[in-house]
């Protein structure tokens, strides 16, 4: 289980809706970082082909 710290500094689990499997064959996960005032966190998921099958992005602070 994960969760995120709320501003009382109580745990508040995270959920997620899953969407089904769209894709079932060889995946590789490939992960950017950029530092900064707001950093950020792009994950990518790649067919074997290097097609992008998926992908989420996750940013701290700033816009």
């Amino acid at each position: 289980m994960t969760f995120h710290w709320t501003k009382p500094r109580l745990p508040d689990p995270d959920t997620v809706e899953w969407s089904r499997v769209r894709y079932t064959g060889f995946s590789f996960l490939a992960v950017e970082a950029e530092a900064g005032p707001s950093p950020k966190l792009k994950v990518s998921a790649l067919a074997e082909s290097g097609e992008r099958i998926d992908h989420f992005e996750i940013r701290r602070g700033g816009r």
